[in-house]
């Protein structure tokens, strides 16, 4: 008898662990969770693709301009 009831506890507590993943899942066309387009959205418009395109370049840009940075000078250098 105490294996039978071991059993059951053992059977019941891994379906209350398993219940609450489901929750985060979502499946593959599910409509849990999950990050992406939602049904209704309107596509982007003409403006907002070039002001996107335009800060893109602004920050690829900066990023040029941005100096290489100096080579370290560390004094314990050949001491490791």
């Amino acid at each position: 008898m105490p294996f039978l009831l071991r059993m059951s506890l053992i059977a019941l507590l891994s379906m209350l662990i398993a219940v609450p993943a489901n929750a985060f899942g979502g499946g593959m066309g599910g409509s849990g969770g999950g990050r992406g387009k939602r049904r209704g959205q309107e596509p982007e418009k003409a403006e907002a693709v070039q002001n996107k395109k335009a800060r893109e370049e602004a920050y690829k840009n900066a990023l040029k301009s941005i100096p290489d940075a100096k080579q370290n000078n560390d004094p314990w250098k050949g001491a490791r």
